[in-house]
């Protein structure tokens, strides 16, 4: 009866959390309860993953790509997106920084070892860095930090929930250096989305803005 309960006051939250974005127009933080969702059923979800005919780094790569372009298209839809506001052209030049978060972030897992909360808070803060090219981080503003924290966190944390079983059983390091080596081996995804930027826009001639 209590996980009953549980469950319809988690769902009940998550409704609330629903209705409440969509009232306010921020379409893009959709993400976090649609993070919240897979999070309830990870280890359902992560057993239908596991079952894809295709390689662990293909289905990482993959899911996290998918889910970058869809916090592109939450941003787009609400007038938040930082790339062009066409949807097309908006995912030809963030492709580049959504298709190697994941990258990075699968061989940050097979090395370390991480908890879902390290990788939703590793991401967040990485985030606030990041985002509008410091222009987040420098507005010192602590509702910019919440809602660029959990748009970040959720993107990069729902494709490790969806693949947790590809990393049981990894001997994989432990310790503080982890973390250090994590939020700045980010910083990588943040560069080769630039370069990728450049060349899209110098070989198709797509605006940025």
């Amino acid at each position: 009866m209590k996980k009953l309960v549980g469950k319809i006051f988690y769902f009940m939250v998550i409704l609330v959390l629903v209705a409440f974005i969509i009232n306010i127009g921020e379409w893009m933080l959709l993400i976090f309860p649609f993070f919240c969702i897979i999070y309830y059923f990870r280890e359902k979800l992560s057993a239908i993953v596991e079952k894809i005919p295709s390689s662990a780094f293909v289905k990482y790569f993959l899911i996290g790509t998918l889910t970058g372009l869809l916090a592109e298209y939450l941003a787009i839809s609400s007038g938040s997106g930082f790339f062009n506001p066409n949807l097309l052209k908006g995912f030809i030049l963030s492709i580049g920084l959504y298709g190697a978060i994941p990258v990075i972030w699968y061989f940050l897992l097979q090395k370390y070892s991480f908890s879902i909360r390290d990788v939703f808070s590793l991401g967040g803060i990485w985030g606030i860095f990041v985002e509008q090219d410091l222009a987040i981080l420098l507005s010192f503003d602590i509702f910019a930090y919440l809602y660029v924290f959990v748009v970040y966190g959720s993107l990069i944390c729902i494709p490790y929930l969806l693949t947790t079983q590809n990393f049981n059983g990894l001997v994989r390091k432990e310790g503080i250096k982890k973390y250090v080596v994590a939020f700045f081996t980010q910083f990588l995804a943040y560069l080769f989305g630039f370069i990728w930027m450049a060349i899209a826009t110098n070989i198709t001639g797509i605006e940025i803005w």
